[in-house]
This record gives structure tokens, sequence and C-alpha cells, in this order.
């Protein structure tokens, strides 16, 4: 076979392993014993997720690349600083070596990625901007001054909803805070409370298998 996806949290192991066209890591870790080589041409595609749930690809012995990265956004919100170590080669990572293209995930107005490369590791980091750089109207600010707040315990439903206005391109903020904020509220942590199960339940439509929101009023709870 020429290619290998992992998904799922936990580790899988594999034992001489020869080098596959495209490997993708989405959850969890990875590990190929011995020592790994991406021939030229071939591309390495990990999810990266705010703090340990992305996808990691382990070699324990040591990595030569002459492949691709491709690094796609999982689901979930992203906290600033984030770096997620994606590729870690225990032997080390053959000297002067580098990959020959680097697609990073889209950055937008809240969003920007970078790509590291260290002597045993690739990592991904995550620079990430508050809400409320985004919001113009005092009632986006209301709103996207709450919306941060959320973000350092945000988890399932919650995350996800987060993560996709996160990932929002420019220009697009305004009806994200309009879907929030519905006419007729006068208080702002009120129209978060009930407009943001209308937004999640958008992100519900196109994320698959997402369960219904059951957790949104132990974070928005009025202050």
């Amino acid at each position: 076979f020429s290619r290998a996806i992992k998904t799922g949290e936990g580790t899988y192991t594999v034992t001489g392993l020869t080098p596959l066209q495209s490997i993708e890591v989405q959850q969890g870790t990875l590990e190929i014993k011995g020592d790994y080589c991406f021939d030229l041409g071939s591309r390495f595609a990990p999810s990266v997720m705010s703090g340990a749930g992305g996808g990691q690809l382990v070699i324990t012995g040591k990595l030569d690349f002459a492949g691709y990265l491709d690094v796609h956004r999982g689901k979930g919100h992203h906290r600033d600083g984030d770096q997620q170590v994606v590729l870690h080669a225990q032997n080390g990572i053959g000297d002067g070596l580098n990959f020959s293209n680097i697609n990073l995930p889209e950055n937008t107005p809240l969003l920007a990625f970078s790509s590291e490369v260290t002597s045993h590791d690739v990592l991904i980091n995550t620079a990430v901007k508050p809400f409320d750089t985004v919001a113009q109207s005092r009632n986006e600010q209301s709103i996207a001054g709450y919306l941060d707040n959320l973000l350092p315990a945000a988890s399932g439903d919650i995350s996800v909803a987060l993560g996709e206005i996160q990932a929002i391109s420019a220009g697009g903020h305004d009806q994200a805070f309009r879907s929030l904020s519905p006419e007729g509220y006068v208080n702002a942590q009120q129209a978060v409370k009930a407009g943001f199960g209308q937004y999640a339940g958008t992100v519900q439509q196109r994320t698959r298998g997402l369960r219904q929101l059951r957790m949104y009023n132990q974070f928005l709870q009025p202050g």
C-alpha cells in the first residue's frame, strides 16, 4: 500500500514500514519503529488542535525526508502560543534536511500558523488574536469579550463552534456576531446565551457526528 491514515486517540505502532507516498495522522500518535525516509514527492499530513489532541508521527530511529508537509486544522478552537510537535525522530533528523514544500492552514484575522524544524522535531506554532480585535460596534465588542472569556475552559461542541469563528476569513465576523446577537435582546450576555446555540447548530450541520449542545449552559452563565 502507498498510503496510511491514523485516526482516533491512542498510539498505533508499526515496524519496518517501507516508504509511503502519504502518511496522514488526524489524531493520536503513529509510531514507526526504526529509521524512516520520506521520499521526494511524498506527503506527511498531520492535523493540529489545541492542547495535545492533534496528530503526531514518532520515528524511533533516524528520519530523512525530501517530501512535503501538508498541515490541516483540526476541529476545535486554538489558544495563543499553542505549539504542537507533529513529528518526532528519537535519533534525530538528517543534517540540513527540510521539507520540499510546507502547506500550513490558511491564516485568518484571528489565526496564524508557522512551522519550525529542530534537530529532532517538526513543530507547528499557533498565534491567536482575541475575538475583540475583529469586533466593530459596542455590541460586538461585548459579545467578543464574552467569547474570549470562554476560550480557556472551552471543550466539546463549544470548542468546535469557537474554532469555526476563529477560522472565518476577513470580513465575515460581523455575520457571526449577528448570529450571536438576536434583535430584541438588551443584555449582551443573554444574547450570547441564546444565539450561541443557534450558531453552534450551524456548525453541527457542517461537521458530522456532533452531539447536541449540552454544555453551553455551564459556560454561558450570566455574570
